[in-house]
């Protein structure tokens, strides 16, 4: 009987009034980087040196900041974590078959970086970002 009122676990899901739109938007994110890792000429955003390694970890870090929201569970951030961490080496080990791409060790370790500083951020303000943004989309559709 005390198992019937044993507080509930946190669920996997967080609730969203939006969740295709936040899961979508999300899974674009991981397309634009994987063709971004891909493609023959990659824009360069800064022209500093290291600047790479930055944009590496920035987007590693945003991705795994917007599905760590939708996923609140530590065992799910957990394998989004290494799920992001596989998808950075795989794409490392990509470039590395390509003729106009290099594989960088380097990068692999920014991906890295960038995974574990969006996990901790998920647990500041940024960590309810998407949470803001569901309910501010939902205050303009219920205007109409």
């Amino acid at each position: 009987m005390a198992q019937l009122n044993a507080p509930r676990a946190k669920t996997q899901m967080a609730s969203f009034h939006f969740p295709r739109l936040w899961h979508t938007l999300g899974w674009l994110l991981v397309v634009l980087v994987v063709f971004l890792s891909l493609t023959t000429k990659a824009p360069v955003v800064l022209e500093v040196p290291g600047s790479d390694k930055v944009n590496h970890v920035v987007a590693y870090l945003v991705m795994m900041l917007w599905f760590s929201q939708l996923h609140r569970e530590p065992r799910g951030q957990f394998w989004i974590g290494v799920g992001l961490i596989a998808l950075g080496a795989g794409l490392e080990l990509a470039q590395g078959l390509l003729m106009y791409r290099s594989a960088d060790l380097l990068d692999g370790l920014a991906n890295g970086c960038g995974v574990f500083a969006g996990r901790f951020l998920v647990e500041t303000r940024l960590g309810s970002s998407l949470a803001f943004f569901d309910s501010q989309l939902l205050r303009l559709t219920r205007r109409r």
